[in-house]
């Protein structure tokens, strides 16, 4: 987790680290969607 300035942008190495970005990414806007849906729904 320590990043270098000498080593460039951290970017995923692999096709399973880019798919473990992306399921987080989609992880999280699933959450935000939820979450506003929430919000704009009569109780």
């Amino acid at each position: 987790m320590l990043w270098s300035p000498k080593l460039g942008l951290p970017l995923p190495a692999d096709l399973a680290e880019w798919a473990g970005l992306m399921g987080g990414m989609g992880f999280a806007m699933s959450n935000v969607l939820v979450a506003g849906s929430r919000a704009n729904c009569p109780p």
